[in-house]
């Protein structure tokens, strides 16, 4: 497809926020160690854009990221929004994030699997049997439903992008992820282990 404007822009905005899946159950009495995912899946579902006056979608649908292989995001292309200078972006995504990974501890590596531990949505039940390692669907209660939408908060583009009939806008979002992974279990005398997820912060970057 031939475009409509042919010079791209240069800069690069990078924005960074946090957003907490604070999703620890009651029961859990120690967190015993921690990992990283090898699977972290998140969909996007809108990505707008505040050019002073109004929010300019840029992407609506169903974009899947794992976030773990770094979760670019190329959904966007051919764009041409309209003139003005946009000083921020807000993205929408859905409050389901299907995981995979492990936690050892003691010697001993311990799987998610596709059960609950505690919570539903918030916790893992984990194994020590490689073979029944399987993905887990978190997903924040204080978001609301599983798969609701959410919409994240609005952050400033700095410096904000100016656009005009010569530039060619084609953000590919990247996200890079740093996150924890949390082992827990219920009291003994018979303890119970999940694997939880705690502080998850994201990087985008828009060239």
């Amino acid at each position: 497809m031939t475009r409509r404007y042919r010079v791209f822009l240069q800069a690069m905005v990078v924005l960074a926020f946090a957003f907490a899946l604070m999703m620890c159950s009651p029961n859990a009495w120690a967190d015993l160690a921690t990992g990283t995912p090898t699977s972290f899946k998140v969909t996007v579902t809108k990505v707008e854009m505040w050019n002073g006056s109004s929010r300019v979608t840029i992407f609506s649908g169903n974009a899947q990221l794992d976030l773990v292989a770094g979760g670019t995001f190329s959904g966007i292309g051919n764009l041409t929004p309209p003139a003005g200078t946009y000083s921020k972006i807000r993205i929408t995504i859905r409050n389901s994030f299907p995981l995979l990974g492990s936690v050892t501890y003691l010697g001993d590596t311990y799987y998610t699997t596709g059960a609950d531990g505690g919570d539903p949505g918030t916790g893992s039940l984990a194994t020590t049997v490689s073979g029944s390692q399987a993905e887990y669907t978190f997903y924040d209660p204080g978001w609301g439903n599983l798969n609701d939408e959410y919409t994240l908060p609005e952050q400033t583009i700095s410096p904000a992008v100016t656009i005009g009939p010569s530039t060619d806008y084609q953000p590919t979002l990247r996200f890079t992820l740093t996150n924890v992974l949390e082992l827990d279990s219920i009291p003994p005398p018979a303890p119970v282990y999940f694997i939880e997820l705690s502080l998850l912060t994201v990087t985008i970057v828009l060239p």
